[in-house]
């Protein structure tokens, strides 16, 4: 301390704005971080949200834990939009014939509510159905 009582470091400078180091890194420690990194991660680290070494075959990390380091064949490719448009249009169209077929089965049912269908019955709704199929 100072004889006029306020806090200072041997520089001069009050401990609030020395060093100025709290949360920033210098260039030369990103520059090793971003050297570091792997491009696929294994299943451990991956669920671990823990940053891999990449060493194959056991990381450094499951070898810290002792445990079995599995690694993922590869990443998955990223769909585009015409196949994303595409997968929900096959799903939409097949609501709508689930839809359909629901619609067409409920009164044939209904005429069967005591009794079950013999297979006689079963083959008519069959026969039935290409003309929902067609329909769509």
């Amino acid at each position: 301390m100072s004889s006029s009582g306020s806090l200072t470091e041997p520089g001069g400078s009050s401990p609030s704005t020395s060093g100025n180091h709290s949360r920033k890194r210098s260039s030369a420690t990103l520059e090793s971080v971003t050297d570091k990194r792997v491009p696929l991660a294994c299943h451990r680290c991956r669920t671990k949200r823990a940053r891999c070494s990449g060493d194959r075959p056991i990381c450094a990390a499951c070898t810290k834990a002792n445990e079995e380091c599995i690694w993922p064949s590869g990443r998955k490719r990223k769909r585009t939009r015409r196949e994303m448009e595409e997968e929900e249009r096959r799903e939409r169209e097949a609501a709508f014939a689930q839809s359909m077929l629901e619609s067409a089965i409920r009164p044939m049912s209904s005429q069967f509510m005591y009794s079950g269908p013999t297979p006689k019955d079963m083959l008519s709704w069959v026969s039935n159905l290409p003309f929902l199929i067609s329909a769509y």
